[in-house]
């Protein structure tokens, strides 16, 4: 059911406009990562994040990509905007439509579909994005702490450039948007990173009709109850807001779009494991005593341990990294060298085959003077030509 809004509306109402961009080269939309896509950050980046290619045979919306990427950022490379929120938010889906093929796993899975941080590109209005998919807060196997450890590589020396938290709940935001918003504040380091967050109600199709068969009532809600609820809880300040379904996306891409002219979430920063464990503790509503120490003591635990392992993955690729740039140059070298020993080669040949031809065109002229010679006195001539003979 398509929206009834064309775009997305900020706390307030007031409709979030597009901005024209300039032209940039976009990255085609396959995981490009690699997409090379390079450094020895992004080498690091391998071992945890697989960078997939948002390409597919499938029908695709022409919005969706453009031959150029417009409106990347200063540097020439795409927005980087993460796509988190609970398990079965329909995040997958989101990048999908966005991306305008099949690139992202998506499903039913109670425990969590999406295992591992992958990024696509894509373009939308005109804009060159790179879309990350997390595992869904909640998952049971990838808690929300441990990715947010991950995207400690992810984006090494890399600024985000905003956050799509999706709820497909229009009453409420669910505990693991509650999370993930907690995280992120930690995490990031721009003042004003609220102002790139963007609250996503997904599946709003799915929203309670009036008797009149509309769902505005509901999409009015989340964009002002929940939302304000929401930033009561999480002491934030969220003011972009919007709500979509499968079938029209044009209020997020609204979004990103609005999203180019803030400053962004800023450079990712790891947080005190400590106050990772009490915000989590917090949130699940665990009170002071034995129980919440407990828990508190393995979360620290599992995020050092995290840590570490990130850290020794880290270095395993940066000298993985260094081996394949030694071997690159070698392969090089041995190329060149090769070259040079085929061009040397070739002179060689060249230099015989005028020498050759040199000396065959003296033994003519010699033998033309000779039979001169014989021509004045008066006898015939014969010239030779290697196994044959000519006598007049």
């Amino acid at each position: 059911m398509p929206l009834s809004t064309a775009r997305g509306s900020t706390a307030h109402g007031s409709t979030a406009r597009g901005y024209t961009a300039r032209d940039s080269a976009a990255r085609d939309s396959t995981a490009r990562g690699s997409t090379a896509r390079e450094s020895t950050a992004r080498a690091a980046r391998d071992s945890t994040v697989r960078e997939s290619t948002a390409r597919g045979s499938t029908a695709r919306d022409p919005t969706a990509r453009d031959s150029t990427a417009r409106g990347s950022t200063a540097g020439g490379e795409p927005m980087d905007i993460i796509i988190w929120g609970e398990t079965g938010e329909g995040k997958s889906t989101l990048i999908n439509v966005l991306c305008g093929a099949q690139v992202a796993e998506a499903g039913r899975n109670p425990a969590g579909v999406t295992k591992e941080i992958k990024s696509y590109d894509c373009t939308v209005n005109g804009c060159a994005v790179r879309l990350w998919d997390l595992p869904g807060a909640g998952d049971k196997d990838v808690p929300a702490y441990r990715t947010m450890e991950a995207l400690a590589i992810a984006f090494q020396n890399k600024k985000v450039a905003g956050l799509l938290l999706l709820s497909s709940r229009s009453d409420r935001m669910p505990l693991g948007a509650q999370l993930v918003a907690k995280m992120m504040e930690m995490s990031f380091t721009t003042r004003d990173k609220w102002a790139s967050v963007v609250l996503v109600g997904t599946k709003n199709d799915k929203y309670e009709k009036d008797r009149s068969g509309s769902i505005q009532e509901e999409v009015n809600h989340f964009k002002t109850a929940c939302l304000a609820e929401f930033n009561r809880t999480v002491g934030g300040n969220i003011k972009k807001v919007c709500t979509c379904n499968h079938k029209d996306i044009t209020e997020v891409k609204s979004m990103i779009t609005s999203l180019r002219t803030e400053r962004g979430m800023g450079a990712y920063q790891q947080p005190d494991p400590a106050r990772v464990a009490t915000a989590l503790c917090d949130l699940n509503g665990l009170p002071k005593g034995a129980a919440r120490d407990k828990e508190m003591a393995k979360i620290i635990g599992q995020i050092k341990q995290d840590r570490k392992q990130l850290q020794e993955a880290l270095k395993r690729q940066q000298e993985e990294s260094r081996r394949r740039e030694r071997d690159h140059r070698r392969a090089v070298d041995e190329m060149r060298d090769q070259h040079q020993r085929q061009a040397q080669d070739m002179r060689r040949l060249m230099d015989q085959a005028r020498r050759d031809g040199e000396d065959r065109e003296r033994r003519l002229q010699k033998e033309l003077e000779q039979a001169r010679v014989q021509q004045r006195s008066g006898g015939g001539f014969k010239i030779s030509l290697g196994p044959f003979s000519f006598g007049f």
